[in-house]
């Protein structure tokens, strides 16, 4: 890694149709909403409070990357995050 950029893990456990996301940006339960032999797109949704969330993560098995992004629907400017990575496959 390039001085002053940190590498963040986030591992993701497919298990029928769910995926465990554990990592840096948090834990969760995702209910896999796609699933083909080029990846799959998996949701998760909650109520927090009067506020609602969701999360997305879409796995690219070609391109070996993934998109995470979270939304709350809530009056806060920082209300919405995208983080992009690359993936490392093991069976």
């Amino acid at each position: 890694a390039k001085e002053g950029k940190k590498e963040l893990t986030t591992n993701f456990y497919v298990i029928n149709e769910k995926v465990i996301m554990s990592g840096m940006f948090g834990n969760g339960e995702y209910k896999i909403l796609n699933k083909n032999q080029n990846g799959f797109i998996a949701i998760n949704s909650s109520f927090i409070g009067n506020d609602y969330g969701i999360e997305t993560i879409l796995i690219d098995n070609t391109s070996k990357k993934f998109i995470y992004k979270s939304k709350i629907s809530n009056n806060n400017k920082n209300n919405f995050m995208e983080i992009k990575g690359y993936c490392k496959f093991l069976n």
